[in-house]
This record gives structure tokens, C-alpha cells and sequence, in this order.
């Protein structure tokens, strides 16, 4: 199972370098969002055609930095994220699942303070697609098609 954690750990370490590669990195970050959300919405464009799959959307409150497209399956397609992924892995797709639920983690299991309704089945029925800012259309057109096969 992916994202298990047994124990709280913390990783506050940062390098110059890597310091200053974030920096440069920033200075770019409005450019990477902008070419993120035209990949973001010309995916949704095409997974709204097929049944049973749409990518999450943000709520009206947010302002999405388009980091990772999360795409949503319900019954209607027949399949979990987990036989989606091991397809499209299978034809060279890389893609992942959300985060295990912390809730569900075992050193937070004695910790929850209130119920969690859909957070399980979001895990089941999600899957995170290729969402690179060097993503091309043609790209997006490759993994459209391959999932549209699938069905």
C-alpha cells in the first residue's frame, strides 16, 4: 500500500543550493500556473466526454495553483483507481494515487476528533494523471486516448 507511515517524521533540511534553485524557481511560478491550468482545462475539456470521469474542480473560494489534476471515477466506469493505474502504467502512463488517508494512518487512528464521511471513497475513486508543467497537448491527447481505449 502507498503512503503508509508508521511514525511522525520531519525533514527541515534544506541546502543552499536547493534554496536557491527554489528561489529561481519561484520567480517563474506565475508562468507555471498559467501553462498548468490551459493543461488542467484542456484535459477536462476531453475526460468530460467520457462516462463516468471528470477531474476534480476547486471550490469557488479557492484559488487552484493546478499542482496535480485529480481525476475522479465513480461506478459508472466500471473500474477503481487502482486497475486505471496499473493500465495506464502498463502503456508507459506514470500516474499515482492521492495520500492514504491520514485519519487511517496508524499513528493517528487514536487522534481523530471528528467523523470523516467521504475521505475512503475519494481515496478509492481517485487518481492523480500526469500534470507536469512541461506537459505538451499532444501529451494529454496520448493519455485521453489511452484511458478512452480502456473503457
Amino acid at each position: 500500500m502507498r503512503y503508509i507511515h508508521n511514525d511522525i517524521g520531519y525533514n527541515y533540511r534544506l541546502t543552499n543550493i536547493q534554496a536557491a534553485m527554489g528561489v529561481a524557481q519561484l520567480e517563474q511560478l506565475p508562468e507555471y500556473i498559467r501553462i498548468k491550468k490551459e493543461n488542467y482545462n484542456y484535459y477536462k475539456k476531453q475526460i468530460d466526454k467520457i462516462t463516468g470521469l471528470h477531474l476534480a474542480e476547486s471550490p469557488a473560494y479557492a484559488d487552484n495553483n493546478y499542482w496535480l489534476y485529480a481525476l475522479q471515477i465513480n461506478e459508472e466506469f466500471h473500474r477503481d483507481n487502482e486497475y486505471l493505474m496499473n493500465y495506464l502504467s502498463s502503456h508507459k502512463i506514470q500516474t499515482r494515487p492521492v495520500w492514504y488517508p491520514n485519519h487511517l494512518q496508524i499513528i493517528f487512528v487514536k487522534c481523530q476528533s471528528y467523523k470523516i464521511e467521504i475521505a475512503i471513497r475519494l481515496y478509492k475513486q481517485t487518481l492523480n494523471i500526469p500534470s507536469s508543467v512541461s506537459l505538451t497537448f499532444k501529451e494529454i491527447d496520448h493519455v485521453v486516448n489511452t484511458i478512452k481505449k480502456f473503457n
